[in-house]
């Protein structure tokens, strides 16, 4: 059996013994032991997930510097996570950050190697990582970024955090329920930030005060794109209006508002697949489809109308038609999506039947 192999067997205060004797295999199993939990000790406190290494390394060379300061060994785990977690507040001062605002830094190293845009990307997941985990109570974000850092073994956690298995398992539940609070969070900020905007408002006013066939069919297109989000309908506008080509317009301000629906699709879809259950999943795709639905049929009524319909209509009747379609399809939005919000809002609080994992080929690539 090698050395390395003796030391694995030992206790922490045997193991310790040997380290204050000067013996570095001893501390390179040391590290070893205890390296994953030191480095989310610092994680958890400075929300960065290089500064957290850089943390550890500087955890571990204070142990060896001052290893014979230990006076109880059998404490060797207590004492290095005390280091740690004052280094980390240290460093996290000395860089104006703190958990609520950090930000993922990339080192001179994977600067050097990595594509901007896998850098670019890591540092928006970083981000968004933390963003979602600070908003969980240290209680449960502890036991959480553990678990997923032992390979998910709970027997693992609870002898890193000192507490008995049904403790941890108790605190995942909890924790993973917190997340999926923050998640519907997020869903619902995304719903919001594609609902009409006065933009839309102002093409509706616009168009109720023109006369031309091909006006009235290029603002069609743009009030359209403007529910979608999409600056390409909007631009297909004035474009008609320019040289007063109804097809072009109608066209251009159509194929527009088609790339924002087409948008607002994967906009849905993609959160389905990254959903922690399959109810989940199926919720966000049932109203996703509802809403594609609904937005295509008031699409093609907006091009009826402003093909057919306001050439025959004047004043307060034109304008009643277009703020009526539009009052119309605006309620059907936010009784959607505040179901959506409603439902995924009452299953965190009381899951049910509704706890079958979800298991697509997005989400399970993305856990690896």
């Amino acid at each position: 059996m090698s050395q390395l192999a003796v030391f694995h067997r030992l206790s922490d205060s045997e193991l310790w013994n040997q380290v204050c004797l000067g013996s570095e295999q001893a501390f390179e199993v040391a590290i070893e032991r205890y390296q994953t939990l030191i480095c989310t000790v610092a994680y958890n406190i400075c929300g960065d997930l290089v500064l957290s290494e850089d943390v550890a390394q500087e955890t571990f060379w204070a142990a060896w510097r001052t290893r014979l300061a230990l006076a109880e060994p059998g404490k060797l785990k207590a004492w290095l996570c005390g280091i740690a977690r004052n280094l980390a507040l240290q460093a996290g001062a000395r860089n104006g950050r703190s958990a609520g605002t950090s930000e993922v830094a990339v080192s001179d190293r994977e600067a050097e190697t990595a594509d901007p845009a896998q850098v670019a990307v890591s540092r928006e997941e970083g981000q968004l990582v933390w963003q979602t985990l600070q908003q969980i109570p240290e209680t449960y974000r502890e036991p959480l970024l553990l678990y997923y850092r032992e390979q998910q073994s709970i027997t693992d956690v609870a002898r890193a955090l000192d507490l008995t298995e049904e403790t941890v398992r108790q605190r995942l539940s909890r924790g993973r329920a917190l997340l999926r609070d923050q998640m519907a969070d997020l869903v619902a900020g995304v719903l919001s930030r594609t609902r009409p905007t006065r933009g839309f408002t102002l093409a509706v006013l616009a168009g109720a005060g023109m006369t031309a066939t091909g006006t009235h069919t290029a603002l069609a297109g743009a009030a359209v794109v403007g529910t979608s989000g999409v600056a390409a309908g909007t631009s297909a506008g004035p474009t008609a209006l320019a040289g007063g080509a109804v097809s072009a317009g109608l066209v251009g301000s159509f194929l527009g508002a088609l790339g924002g629906l087409a948008g607002g699709w994967v906009g849905f879809w993609l959160p389905a697949q990254v959903a922690a259950t399959r109810a989940e999943r199926t919720l966000l795709m049932r109203v996703g489809t509802r809403l594609l639905c609904g937005s295509l049929i008031f699409l093609a009524l907006m091009l009826l109308l402003a093909w057919w319909g306001l050439p025959a209509l004047d004043g307060f009747a034109k304008f009643a038609a277009w703020g009526g379609l539009l009052a119309v399809y605006v309620l059907f939005v936010i009784v959607e999506t505040s179901g959506l919000i409603l439902t995924l809002r009452r299953w965190r609080v009381n899951p049910g039947p509704n706890l079958e994992p979800n298991e697509t080929r997005l989400r399970t690539a993305l856990q690896r």
